[in-house]
């Protein structure tokens, strides 16, 4: 079988969010941006793709990795699939976009009676023949394509939508000025009283021997502020949040804007990868404060402990794709630092099964454990349980599948996402045994403060308490 090509073109580099601007009117965009400003092995590359050649978009609540959308996905990934340069970005054209938190309820047959509310597809990925790529640590840009005009029906040629992006690239667009957002006027979808009530519920469950931890939301929600433009709203929250996957999408009838300090999973090859968190404590005001934060964190039986049980529900996870044997924890809780705040990281890896693929492990992970529960099914159920309105979006995956056979998705758990109606904002926090329900309540209001305030700063947000991240 004869493979397609991906072409690489080396560009004058630009910084990422200034290309962003550039490409602003153009539909079914999607960002995925490195935006610490501390470069890491995390946060290297930044990547503009719009304009898909096709998509996989589904709306119905029992979603299957087998369908027909997927299948077509696989036939075209292994007709292009080639090895990935290593000196390059990598994602070097492929599918990009997001899937549900409900997207991954069906594997472990999970019973969503919640009303499907159409606020977004339950899985969206574009499949993006045209890709801007940035290395953020060496300032260099790269134009990833690749021809596909014969495998899918496109009414406008290849070779002229690849002229219309490089024209894009490279004509600068005048900055807006800065202004003041308005920002958006959230209001919670239920009361404190009845999050705590459902709180008291999970300490019980544990109590009981049901489940060692659940992970409970709570939805904002708001009317669309007259002021909403999505990219100058996304750059403005970016400043406040300041995450390593961080992601803007731009559709017809919706946009997602996400700021995830929490990679998922990666697969480079047959090695898959993923990175739970669990435990995070604030940035200190001076550098010694910061090594007395960093040891309060260390020491922390409670975080460490969560960390760990959520390791053991992703090992489980990934040992449903992985050779037997093959999975090892290879960090356990160890500190990353990041602009505003420690968090306590964990690695599992493994070797996945042959004939399996991505989708295969997206299937067996979705959801992620971190944003669960230990044990996961038990606690899932539970969440189903509980909480009053599907998750969307948030608490799902976002990320992309290179041909290059490389994968990364991250969870997205600050993610504020806009239709053409009003925009949904979630937040929440693992329940333990030592939880106590006020604390919970205001914690998960803590976690959004950068995105309910637009106006807040980042050096603001260091002086807040330490916290746990979900």
């Amino acid at each position: 079988m004869k493979r397609i090509k991906i072409k690489t073109e080396k560009l004058d580099y630009i910084n990422p969010q200034d290309a962003l601007l550039r490409f602003q009117d153009q539909n079914n965009l999607i960002f995925l941006d490195s935006a610490n400003n501390t470069i890491s092995k995390n946060n290297r590359y930044s990547y503009i793709a719009f304009d898909p050649i096709d998509s996989i978009k589904i709306n119905k609540k029992n979603i299957n990795f087998s369908s027909k959308e997927f299948i077509k996905a696989r036939n075209i990934l292994s007709k292009v699939s080639f090895k990935k340069i290593r000196s390059l970005p990598h994602f070097q054209c492929g599918y990009a976009g997001y899937l549900s938190y409900e997207s991954g309820l069906i594997n472990e047959k999970i019973r969503n009676n919640k009303k499907n509310e159409k606020i977004v597809p339950n899985i969206y990925l574009g499949l993006f023949d045209i890709v801007f790529a940035f290395d953020n640590k060496f300032k260099k840009a790269f134009l990833f394509s690749c021809n596909l005009n014969n495998e899918i029906k496109n009414k406008v040629n290849h070779e002229v939508r690849l002229q219309k992006a490089k024209n894009l690239y490279s004509i600068p667009r005048l900055n807006n000025a800065k202004v003041k957002l308005k920002g958006f006027n959230w209001k919670k979808d239920f009361t404190k009283k009845k999050y705590i009530s459902k709180i008291k519920k999970v300490l019980k469950y544990i109590k009981d021997g049901d489940i060692f931890q659940a992970n409970i939301t709570q939805r904002f929600l708001s009317k669309i502020p007259n002021d909403f433009k999505s990219v100058q709203y996304y750059l403005k929250y970016r400043e406040n949040t300041e995450t390593p996957f961080s992601c803007f999408i731009k559709n017809s009838n919706f946009t997602i804007l996400s700021y995830s300090p929490e990679r998922f999973l990666r697969l480079e090859g047959n090695k898959i990868k993923v990175s739970p968190i669990k435990g995070t404590i604030k940035r200190g005001q001076s550098e010694l404060e910061d090594r007395k934060l960093v040891a309060t964190l260390k020491a922390s039986e409670k975080d460490n402990a969560e960390n760990l049980m959520i390791v053991d529900v992703l090992r489980n996870d990934i040992s449903q794709a992985c050779k037997p044997g093959s999975v090892k924890v290879t960090r356990l809780a160890e500190v990353e630092t990041y602009n505003n705040v420690h968090h306590l990281v964990s690695d599992i890896e493994g070797n996945i099964k042959k004939g399996s693929d991505i989708f295969d492990i997206l299937n067996f992970c979705m959801p992620g454990g971190s944003v669960t529960g230990a044990p996961k099914i038990r606690a899932m159920q539970i969440i189903s349980e509980l909480e009053d309105s599907n998750r969307g979006v948030y608490c799902g995956a976002i990320g992309y599948v290179s041909f290059s056979g490389y994968s990364d998705f991250n969870i997205p758990i600050r993610t504020v996402t806009v239709n053409k109606k009003r925009a949904y904002l979630n937040s929440g926090g693992g329940i333990v045994s030592d939880s106590d329900p006020l604390n919970e309540f205001i914690e998960l209001n803590e976690k959004v403060e950068n995105l309910v305030n637009i106006n807040r700063t980042t050096r603001n947000n260091a002086s807040h308490k330490a916290q746990r991240v979900e």
